[in-house]
Parts: structure tokens; C-alpha cells; sequence
């Protein structure tokens, strides 16, 4: 059974490589990101619904950690170091 308030964690490689992919990915997807937040928003509408979906993954060995921004394209930024 799962424990209520159940975290997820990305250690420093995981957060490096998300930050490296959501700095190279703006460039290339419609979306944009908010510095100060992190969050991603549709063209120049202004602040509407986060567009980044940060996936933890369960499995018996560890957590995989996929991100994913609404435009299609993802990244697995998992550390294989840890399992």
C-alpha cells in the first residue's frame, strides 16, 4: 500500500539533465518557460496551465523519471547509476 504524502526526488544528474532539456527544448517547441517557475505556457497567452509533465515511475529497482511538455516530445532523464 502506498504511504500517504508519497515524494519523488531527482538527484543532481536527473535535475541537471532536466533543466539542460527544457532550456534546449524551448527553442524548438511553441511552448514557453517561465524562469522564475520552471513552467511552460502556450505562445504569448500569458500564464495558463503548466505543460510539463515530470512522470516517476515506479519499478522494483528504482524510479525511472521521464518528462514530457504537451507539445509530443519527452526525455527519460533517468540514472541508470542508481539502480
Amino acid at each position: 500500500m502506498f504511504e500517504k504524502g508519497r515524494n519523488f526526488r531527482m538527484n543532481d544528474l536527473e535535475d541537471q539533465r532536466c533543466r539542460e532539456w527544457l532550456e534546449v527544448h524551448k527553442d524548438h517547441c511553441g511552448n514557453t518557460v517561465d524562469e522564475k517557475t520552471g513552467l511552460t505556457y502556450e505562445g504569448s497567452m500569458g500564464p495558463k496551465y503548466p505543460n510539463i509533465r515530470y512522470c516517476f515511475v515506479p519499478t522494483g529497482i528504482g524510479n525511472a523519471i521521464v518528462i514530457e511538455c504537451s507539445c509530443g516530445r519527452s526525455v527519460d532523464i533517468t540514472d541508470l547509476a542508481n539502480y
